[in-house]
């Protein structure tokens, strides 16, 4: 019996929702996920606000924006903040491309996602 349609809702924060969806491909700590979960709220504001790439990313990673967004996370230190980012450099969400840091786009959430199996 095949299966036509499932569809899979996520409560609460839609955003760590759909980061621990793929969790399972980054393995990534309760912490990287907050750390993440700030920074891509933060990215989605700004492009809400009209900022495009590459624009976007260099002030996404502003050490002025890095420093809001540490802000918001409770009991996290500088150095805490910087290992996190660091981790998230290592497992290739956060990347290099232009001398620019980059969130990977498959990471960046999106409101429907379509799987067709063939």
């Amino acid at each position: 019996m095949a299966l036509d349609h499932k569809i899979v809702k996520v409560s609460g924060d839609p955003i760590i929702g759909y980061i621990t969806l793929w969790n399972g491909t980054w393995k990534l700590t309760d912490m990287e996920i907050s750390v993440l979960s700030e920074l891509l709220k933060s990215y989605l504001k700004l492009k809400q606000e009209g900022l495009k790439e590459p624009y976007l990313s260099k002030f996404l990673f502003s050490t002025e924006n890095k420093r809001e967004i540490k802000n918001k996370i409770e009991d996290l230190s500088d150095q805490g903040f910087a290992n996190y980012i660091a981790s998230l450099k290592k497992k290739n969400i956060i990347t290099e491309k232009n001398n620019n840091f980059i969130i990977d786009e498959r990471v960046i959430p999106v409101k429907k996602l379509t799987f067709e199996f063939q």
